[in-house]
């Protein structure tokens, strides 16, 4: 598996408008992928993390959600390093449940996969056609 670098996608910042994740391109301030999901849940999941939230007590929720964000993170990074064939070792804790995770996708997943155009990309409102070829 090796990236196909035949694409070229616009750069953009990441930036937080009202709390919430964006992403600058040109002008424009486009919401994230996370923020538009979490924006548009329905009211049954809300009711539902509430009332997770609420059995777990708010410093545990909190935790949990830190946490699993951190391993997220981690795992984003190392699938990320692996598809630039790079490489990388995260040997903190988390970085070590993140690797667990990151082999059972390859060995399912990723074999898989043939040709990977872009890794990182955030959606923007461009048609894909207007995406630069080399």
């Amino acid at each position: 598996m090796k990236k196909n670098n035949s694409y070229r996608y616009p750069k953009t910042q990441r930036e937080k408008v009202d709390g919430l994740r964006h992403y600058v391109f040109d002008k424009e301030k486009l919401p994230s992928v996370t923020t538009i999901l979490d924006q548009t849940q329905s009211a049954e999941k809300r009711e539902a993390l509430a009332a997770w939230r609420a059995s777990k007590g708010e410093a545990e929720a909190t935790r949990i959600v830190d946490e699993s964000g951190a391993r997220g993170t981690a795992m984003h990074k190392i699938l990320e390093m692996y598809i630039l064939e790079q490489g990388y070792l995260d040997e903190t804790s988390v970085g070590k449940q993140a690797h667990n995770m990151e082999y059972k996708l390859l060995i399912v997943g990723y074999q898989m996969l043939q040709n990977i155009t872009a890794q990182s990309v955030p959606y923007i409102t461009l048609d894909y056609t207007q995406a630069k070829q080399i």
